[in-house]
């Protein structure tokens, strides 16, 4: 560097060097750093992501700046702006130390965790702890006599015994807090990594800001992990706030279309409703996902199809290129992939319906879930004979991977049936329900035979809800051939003493009294 020539129209011709040198030295330090952290040396990473900051400028987490606020939502770390050094060069150093301090709280919680367990077990083995429990077991039990509940003793000193661990380790947490001077002890003691953590996110938020604008991807992207952060720390209304903001990001940047980062945020933000209670909302927006995951795995699946009859028609041609089998294979794949994501969404959108007791909707949801169930399937047109070029061995993996594939279908398809048939019986659509437990009893009875336990349950709901239907179709054919008359035995008793033949006219067969069907216990798997 001291034998610079000069500069050429008042630039300085190395300085494109130089910036691909310090570029060059961020990339190694953040690589060094995330091997580090995968190493658990979390303090030796901390070192090198802080070299980052320092050379990018940008002040570490924790640290006041002049003119800035102490939680760092004052500035933007280092004042520059634009896509440069001080831009949006150092987020990702500050996104790898928020990820560092979020594993320390959460090592931090499990350690505690296991130092009040300990605590709480020795206390427990004591005479004060045991006396206590012993006093716990008999209250239980006489709980358990006077609800006429067949519990054994085993299990409720088992569950008396975790119910005073578990106390005695929150009376722990609330004692430290209280010596910390917390506000609230009852909610123990607070952990600084992830004031720390959401620093870091906060000015990469304002610098993707400052660089992109607020309708950009990595804004979303930054809103998304901000939320994640809110999720840690139990905030679930607030990170509800930063999931709807990378929603609405997204949406706007592609014009209200659903793309797989979109789905991803859907299904993390109705998980965090679904745990506030708010299930409706919840089911709409997973729903949101399964439907675009359901229609990649429909096109994706179309395609393999393509894909393949132009190999079998262009096989007898001459040899196949190799490129459009690893096309056809590839699309197969990704087609299995959504396409089980999409089942598992809409188990997840039908079990939400049925808590929100919207049983309508949790139907639609299982049948969608078996619809999904078609992208598990590879077609391909050339199975069954040999092709010119294709490696043996290859041929061999790619028949154990679709017997594989076949054979996970077939298990998630006993298990959406099962879904389906309890959703119809909730809803009362017993004609629906018994040809859909009839389907798992041909099934199952294929698959593991006619005397196992699954199949005679699956029979059994089957004839139960043929039974139903029958009922309920006896029921409305009587409401229609006499609809003013609620029951024949009120008319003939408001008559009285009439005619003999006029009152039998009026009266209607008795329906067919149907024995009740004893259960053993073998059913209890579909309840």
């Amino acid at each position: 560097e001291g034998d610079q020539p000069p500069s050429l129209d008042h630039q300085d011709p190395w300085r494109q060097e130089r910036a691909w040198l310090r570029s060059l030295r961020r990339e190694a330090l953040l690589l060094e750093a995330q091997a580090l952290s995968h190493a658990r040396r979390l303090d030796e990473a901390e070192k090198r992501l802080l070299r980052v900051l320092d050379d990018a400028g940008v002040t570490a987490p924790g640290e006041r700046e002049d003119g800035s606020g102490g939680d760092g939502r004052g500035g933007s770390g280092g004042g520059a702006q634009g896509n440069g050094e001080g831009g949006i060069g150092p987020c990702q150093a500050l996104t790898g130390l928020a990820e560092l301090y979020v594993q320390r709280h959460l090592e931090e919680g499990v350690t505690g965790s296991a130092e009040s367990h300990g605590l709480a077990e020795e206390w427990l083995a004591s005479a004060e702890g045991h006396a206590v429990w012993r006093r716990e077991v008999k209250r239980l039990l006489g709980e358990q006599r006077k609800a006429k509940q067949r519990v054994t003793r085993l299990e409720i000193e088992y569950r008396a015994r975790c119910a005073l661990v578990q106390a005695h380790q929150r009376r722990q947490r609330a004692a430290v807090a209280r010596y910390g001077g917390q506000d609230n002890p009852m909610d123990g003691p607070t952990s600084t990594w992830l004031d720390k953590a959401e620093e870091c996110l906060w000015k990469v938020i304002e610098r993707h800001d400052d660089a992109f604008g607020k309708n950009h991807v990595s804004t979303a992207a930054a809103c998304i992990s901000l939320g994640n952060l809110k999720v840690v720390a139990k905030e679930l209304p607030e990170s509800q706030q930063w999931f709807s903001e990378a929603i609405n990001i997204y949406d706007r940047c592609y014009e209200g279309r659903c793309m797989q980062v979109t789905a991803n945020a859907e299904v993390q933000l109705g998980r965090v409703m679904g745990k506030c209670g708010r299930y409706s909302d919840a089911a709409n927006h997973i729903q949101r996902a399964a439907a675009y995951y359901l229609a990649a795995s429909q096109e994706k699946s179309g395609a393999a199809e393509g894909q393949g009859q132009h190999k079998a028609g262009s096989s007898t041609q001459g040899p196949t290129t190799p490129g459009a089998g690893a096309t056809a294979a590839e699309s197969s794949i990704f087609a299995a992939r959504f396409g089980r994501k999409s089942h598992e969404l809409w188990l997840e959108v039908g079990r939400l319906r049925t808590t929100g007791k919207d049983l309508d909707g949790a139907c639609d949801a299982y049948e969608q879930a078996l619809r999904a169930l078609g992208g598990l399937q590879r077609k391909t047109s050339t199975a069954g004979r040999p092709q010119e070029g294709v490696n043996p061995a290859s041929e061999e993996a790619g028949e154990a991977e679709e017997e594989t594939r076949g054979a996970e279908a077939l298990k998630l398809l006993m298990h959406s049936l099962k879904a389906y048939g309890s959703a119809l019986e909730q809803a009362k659509r017993w004609r629906r329900a018994a040809n859909t437990f009839e389907q798992l009893r041909t099934l199952a009875s294929r698959l593991l035979g006619p005397g196992h336990k699954v199949t005679q349950a699956a029979a059994l709901r089957a004839r139960r809800a043929a039974q139903n239907a029958a009922e309920e179709t006896q029921r409305s054919a009587m409401k229609r051939t006499n609809p003013r008359s609620p029951s024949p035995a009120r008319s003939i008793g408001q008559r009285g003493g009439g005619d003999v033949r006029t009152a039998a006219d009026h009266q209607t067969p008795a329906p067919e009294v149907v024995t009740p069907v004893k259960m053993n216990g073998s059913e209890s798997w579909l309840n």
